[in-house]
Parts: C-alpha cells; sequence; structure tokens
C-alpha cells in the first residue's frame, strides 16, 4: 500500500461531490446528477485547468449507505501530470 505523503481537501459537499488530491492522484466523487459545469462542481475545475492530468479510471459505484443520491455515485481518478 502506497503511503499517503500529500493530502488536500478540494471539496466536500455531502451528497454532490467531494474530491481530494492523494499524493499524485485527484479523485473525484460525485452525483451522476451534477454535470461538470454545474457551479458546486466549480473547485475541481479550477482544479483541473490548472494542471496537467490523464484520467486513471472512471466508473459509477453503487451506494447503499445514503450517501450520495438515488444510491449510486462517479469515481473519476486523475493522474497529475509532474511537469
Amino acid at each position: 500500500m502506497e503511503e499517503i505523503v500529500k493530502f488536500e481537501t478540494l471539496i466536500i459537499r455531502p451528497h454532490y461531490v467531494q474530491a481530494w488530491v492523494e499524493n499524485d492522484r485527484l479523485i473525484v466523487e460525485s452525483s451522476p446528477l451534477v454535470p461538470d459545469n454545474d457551479p458546486v462542481y466549480r473547485p475541481v475545475t479550477e482544479f483541473l485547468a490548472t494542471q496537467q492530468t490523464e484520467v486513471v479510471s472512471s466508473e459509477v459505484i453503487e451506494d447503499d449507505t445514503e450517501q450520495w443520491m438515488f444510491g449510486e455515485y462517479r469515481r473519476t481518478v486523475y493522474r497529475l501530470v509532474i511537469r
């Protein structure tokens, strides 16, 4: 397991979106009802605009904890490209 050296929270909006940087990864979890151009998603789009990234994975995950609207969320993992 990789040791977490860097951790930074970008946003936590329960039921809508949460995103954080963990080492050289940006992890974004969001409700499928939140489009990328929604104002609540702005911290993520602003961060992505300042970074060179590549998508490592993207999937929709079922969730029965009632943390997400309609029982699922999108999880996208980006690798931050170090220049």
